[in-house]
């Protein structure tokens, strides 16, 4: 775990998102959950032994950040949307539990067949502050990678967590539940604000330097796809024939990967997604030159 200032702490070992741990004088504030329950346990031991939890907050309802909050304790915080979408169901339980038969089966034991997560209780619209124990948290939706992605902001400490709207070294995510214009319209916001540090959704720890190399890497990928359209291809044929690099959901580095059917999904699901947005909306790598 690495430890930022005085503060903060973060975890990038955990399968799934970064998870946070920012220190105040009156409790601990948590930022998303470990995907895998084995890894959840641990992590609700560890953030318990530290102090009280005053919050859990959710950057997205993607089950990456919230399906193990069961066992972390905390008055869940996230955007609106984050709340409709988790009423609806984080996550089919036949794909949570195939994912986890492969990348945690000890913790498909602690699952025991119930795929709910806690709701949040403190919801949002657009910007919430939180002030505790002398520290300033600004949470500001975003949408882009999901309609609901919020970053947070540590103003006094220079430090940003991204959500899933900025990924480092992990290669691309899947883009089926989010919307591509709203996401370079998220980048302009974050590189608005004023930090050093930035803490990804995915990957190390950085600096406000990796906002930019991530929009480079996704701008490669609408260049890919938007040739493809000018060449007249269709949707079927965008999506059967582009890919990308995805180390979210693959292999990696001793780590086994999903079910290859499902990362098949998420690569066809995302090129359908941007072809549709593209032609909708119009196209960003060629506007960007």
């Amino acid at each position: 775990m690495q430890q930022i200032g005085e503060r903060i702490h973060v975890e990038t070992s955990n399968r799934g998102s970064n998870n946070v741990i920012i220190e105040t004088d009156d409790g601990l504030v948590l930022v998303d959950a470990p995907h895998r329950p084995s890894d959840a346990v641990r992590w609700g031991a560890l953030v318990r032994a530290r102090g009280t939890v005053r919050y859990l907050v959710h950057t997205d309802h993607h089950i990456d950040h919230v399906l193990g909050n069961r066992w972390v304790p905390g008055t869940v915080v996230a955007h609106r949307r984050t709340r409709a979408h988790l009423l609806d169901g984080a996550a089919p339980l036949e794909f949570i539990e195939r994912s986890l038969a492969i990348i945690d089966p000890a913790g498909l034991e602690l699952l025991g067949g119930d795929n709910r997560v806690r709701l949040p209780e403190v919801t949002f619209d657009g910007r919430l502050t939180l002030h505790v124990g002398g520290v300033r948290l600004e949470l500001q939706h975003l949408g882009g990678h999901t309609d609901n992605t919020i970053a947070l902001l540590l103003p006094d400490e220079g430090v940003l967590v991204s959500g899933d709207n900025v990924i480092h070294d992990f290669g691309l995510p899947a883009f089926s539940d989010g919307d591509i214009h709203d996401h370079f319209a998220a980048f302009d916001a974050l590189e608005r604000l004023e930090f050093d540090t930035l803490i990804p959704g995915h990957g190390e720890v950085t600096d406000r330097s990796a906002i930019g190399a991530y929009r480079d890497q996704i701008l490669v990928l609408l260049r890919e796809i938007e040739t493809a359209i000018a060449a007249g291809a269709s949707r079927d044929e965008v999506a059967e024939t582009v890919r990308y690099e995805d180390r979210l959901h693959t292999a990696l580095d001793g780590e086994p990967g999903y079910p290859p059917d499902f990362v098949e999904y998420w690569q066809r699901a995302s090129q359908s997604t941007l072809y549709d947005q593209i032609v909708r909306r119009g196209p960003i790598a060629t506007a960007a030159g």
